[in-house]
């Protein structure tokens, strides 16, 4: 589209802004109908909290900045403090889900004992049982069976009342046991005749079966025996040391036996979920990003989280944004409280995990898909305060495990027959036993047995709890270890990647001064905080200025790795691990050359090398590495000496005055060949400045639009992409619209895709996407409405977008003019969470748009 057109059209648009005055409510409803209540709709006050206020500038990322913010605290922080009452901390004294398995098995005991013996319950709880059960209605059961049986379910009619009336007795006894922390305020069991008779106990624990007959493990019989322990425990009753005693030696001959079960073949012979293997912890990181979801991404960064810490996936949940910090040459993560950390009396356990980069694999790197997650979701960085991963504690863990059911469905038949695995074994925990297994078992060269239990935080026992203390150094070797560095090589010394300006070849040959070094860094450095400004965004960055390092690191990490991307998922599948319709590709990650052209200065450096001063020095290196190091630098030394002989050989002269080596240097500096490389350079340096070479028989139809940066015109804005169907277009036949969120949507729409030579996609037209189908046209219009208005109120506020932007202005516009966005979607979501309006699809927020619109004209 030609530019003038561009801005004619444009300029209609912001007649909006001039005809609703400062209303951005009133402006977006001419586009998409006004809301139902203008009240509901106001842009919530402290929207911009914690230094998330839109700047200009790169002022505001100065160290400073952290103490002038608000405080801003997260949604689970404010649940904690507004809980904290003296009925809350009384119900606090085991964790909620603790309590509410052990209340599950009283409540399955107290309706045997009613169903089998209920002389063993007060005949006033007895009475008020038999009264629920005989006012139990099973109408809706009789109603919905046949429709739960074309839904596929398996149970009978019969099988069905008999649930539905064991639901309704155990609300019952739920509601006589009370809730935690409290003395139940209805007698239930007869404790003292229980005590004389332990065979009723015994009786309904062995009755206890899988639906397939098949025992229990001896652990799932250990927990019903502690749920009817603290039955006692709750009524503040203390059983004798006789009725202790005899139900001792009762469990030891449960644990006999269904050991023995396992022995001859009952269930499988691990506890719980099964630990994977490290090449099957690799493999499903791959097959996590293959998925090019938000989830996938997700996924991929909980389960690098949760096996580098050795964790439990609820810890996993709880880590704060804040506390994930890069020191040296590592990352640490500490904790305050987890399952087996409850009050936060061991100091050991709240002592940093220290995790590094793997610059050599893609599969086990955290840095990179840490920095990824951070990509898909770049509103976390704006709340340090709240979680890393945000929604409920319990809830993460589950969003977990519904992406690695959605992989094992699909990969079924290789994890069985490749991996050796049942799906039906893996679970979150699995990936912690894949940390301890890699740990203890993965080397014959791995940590101390204390150092694994610290770095998983497990005790060790009493005395060595007191007498063995943290030390960093262990915990460091346990962080490399966890990263997949091999530790049989020498590069198990690697250090992490980073941005560093130094021609190694120059460096070798001539050397370079330190001065001139730190000139190169500091245009260098300034390159980075423009990638990063540009894929988060400076108000963002503000809110926590302290992460840039660790976004450094990950954005190195992530260049390196740069190859990997398009490399197979499995040796079967030839899918690239990030697919193209990926949210990542549509990310400045890949679409912005700049950012790319810093991939030249991302370097790794080994203890042998000459640049390895210029990184943090290195730690977590075992001493048998250290040997391996200092062999291989040798060799090294060994291998420059062969050419430098090979080299004085070849100067030897040859029957005559003249060397081999000046023959070739008289040819190459000759007038003919200089002449020559200066035409091929100039040729070059056109092409470079046009954008590429366009298609010729589409000349006539070049877009005026020029670069400011060469004033040449922009041969991305032609008709270069022919179609099967005869027609040429803007974007090739496999462009589809982007699925990204809507932040990324209005750099996209500003800036395009230069790698791939597709103009930003607010020059597109209606025939540049007609082959997509017959929405298409209408999707384009959808879009085009909502940047335009964002446009508009990022103008009305002083910051007009221009012609050509990169994604640092773009994502500066975007934040200026996201309030239109806001004043008409409800800041908080039906279930009463924050709305992340820049993490929305774009998509979305057309729905969202064209509900309210029809909900106004009702």
């Amino acid at each position: 589209m030609p530019p003038v057109r561009n801005r004619s059209r444009r300029n209609s648009a912001l007649g909006i802004q001039n005809q609703y005055g400062d209303d951005p409510a009133a402006a977006f409803a001419d586009l998409f109908g006004a809301p139902e209540d203008a009240d509901d709709f106001d842009v919530p006050p402290g929207a911009y909290e914690g230094g998330n206020h839109p700047q200009s500038d790169n002022e505001s990322t100065s160290s400073a900045h952290d103490a002038t913010a608000p405080t801003v605290i997260g949604n689970r922080l404010a649940r904690l403090r507004e809980n904290f009452n003296a009925t809350s901390v009384g119900k606090a004294s085991k964790a909620e889900a603790t309590f509410r398995k052990h209340q599950s098995n009283r409540e399955r005991f107290i309706v045997y004992l009613f169903d089998k013996k209920p002389h063993f319950l007060h005949q006033d709880f007895v009475e008020h049982l038999t009264d629920v059960d005989v006012s139990i209605e099973y109408m809706n059961i009789y109603r919905t069976h046949r429709r739960y049986q074309r839904n596929g379910g398996k149970k009978s009619l019969e099988e069905r009342k008999a649930d539905h009336r064991a639901s309704v007795l155990r609300d019952s006894v739920r509601e006589a046991l009370g809730p935690p922390g409290t003395t139940p305020p209805t007698q239930t069991v007869k404790f003292a005749e229980l005590e004389n008779d332990l065979d009723t106990f015994l009786e309904y624990l062995t009755s206890l079966r899988k639906k397939t007959g098949a025992l229990f493990k001896p652990g799932g019989y250990a927990s019903l025996r502690s749920s009817f322990t603290y039955l006692f425990h709750r009524y503040r009753v203390v059983p004798g040391p006789a009725f202790s005693n005899e139900l001792r030696e009762a469990m030891e001959g449960v644990k006999r036996y269904t050991n023995e079960a396992v022995q001859h073949g009952e269930g499988n012979n691990h506890d719980g979920d099964r630990a994977l293997t490290w090449r099957l912890f690799e493999q499903y990181n791959k097959w996590f990003y293959a998925e090019g979801t938000d989830e996938g991404h997700f996924a991929a960064c909980f389960a690098k989280v949760t096996c580098n810490l050795a964790c439990r996936g609820n810890s996993t949940s709880q880590i704060c944004t804040k506390h994930i910090k890069w020191l040296d040459d590592c990352m640490e993560i500490p904790f305050a409280h987890g399952k087996d950390q409850q009050t936060g009396d061991n100091q050991l356990k709240k002592l940093p995990r220290h995790c590094y980069a793997n610059p050599l694999n893609l599969a086990s790197d955290l840095p990179s898909a840490l920095f990824h997650y951070f990509c898909t979701k770049p509103s976390i960085i704006s709340k340090p305060g709240e979680a890393l991963f945000k929604g409920e504690v319990k809830s993460q863990s589950k969003r977990f495990m519904d992406v690695v059911k959605k992989i094992n469905k699909k990969y079924e038949h290789i994890i069985k027959s490749d991996f050796g695995f049942d799906i039906a074994d893996i679970g979150v925990h699995s990936w912690r036993k894949c940390a301890h297994s890699k740990l203890n078992t993965g080397s014959t060269a791995g940590p101390s047995g204390a150092a694994a239990c610290i770095r998983g935080g497990h005790s060790m026992g009493k005395n060595r709890d007191v007498y063995i203390v943290h030390e960093k150094a262990s915990d460091t070797y346990c962080g490399r270890i966890l990263q997949g560095l091999p530790e049989h090589s020498p590069e198990f010394a690697v250090s992490y990647p980073d941005f560093v300006p130094l021609d190694l070849k120059q460096s070798m040959e001539s050397g370079i001064s330190e001065t001139e070094l730190a000139e190169r860094q500091v245009v260098v450095d300034r390159e980075v905080n423009f990638a990063l400004d540009s894929i988060f965004g400076v108000e963002n960055l503000c809110a926590f200025p302290s992460i840039r390092r660790l976004l450094r690191i990950g954005l190195a990490s992530h260049l390196i790795h740069y190859e990997a991307y398009d490399s197979p998922v499995y040796s079967s599948d030839p899918r690239p691990i990030v697919p193209a319709n990926s949210k990542l590709r549509a990310s400045p990650l890949f679409t912005n050359p700049r950012i790319l052209a810093l991939k030249q200065h991302v370097a790794i450096a080994m203890p042998w090398e000459s640049h390895y001063k210029y990184f943090s020095p290195a730690s977590g290196i075992p001493p048998h590495v250290m040997i391996y190091a200092y062999i291989k630098s040798l060799d090294v030394k060994v291998d420059t000496l062969l050419p430098k002989f090979e080299a004085m050989l070849d100067r030897r002269q040859m029957a005559g005055p003249l060397s081999l080596d000046q023959i070739a240097q008289a040819v190459e500096n000759g007038p003919r060949m200089t002449a020559i490389a200066n035409d091929i350079a100039a040729l070059r340096r056109v092409i470079q400045e046009n954008g590429g070479v366009a298609r010729a028989n589409n000349n006539a139809q070049a877009s005026t639009s020029v670069n400011p940066l060469t004033q040449q015109p922009l041969a991305r804005l032609q008709r270069q992409y022919q179609h099967p169907d005869g027609k040429d277009r803007r974007v090739p036949p496999s462009w589809e619209f982007p699925k990204i969120s809507l932040l990324a949507m209005y750099q996209y729409w500003h800036y395009g895709d230069a790698t791939k030579k597709i103009p930003p996609m607010k020059y597109l037209h209606a025939s540049d996407v007609d082959y997509l189908g017959k929405g298409s046209r209408v999707r384009l219009a959808e879009v085009r409405k909502i940047m335009t208005a964002i446009d508009d109120e990022a103008t009305a506020k002083g910051y007009p977008p221009q012609e050509h932007m990169d994604h640092q202005q773009a994502a500066t516009c975007y934040y200026h003019g996201e309030s239109i966005i806001l004043a008409t979607i409800p800041n908080k979501t039906a279930k009463g969470r924050i709305r992340k309006v820049e993490d929305m699809r774009w998509g979305t927020v057309v729905k969202y748009m064209h509900k309210k619109r029809n909900t106004s004209q009702q």
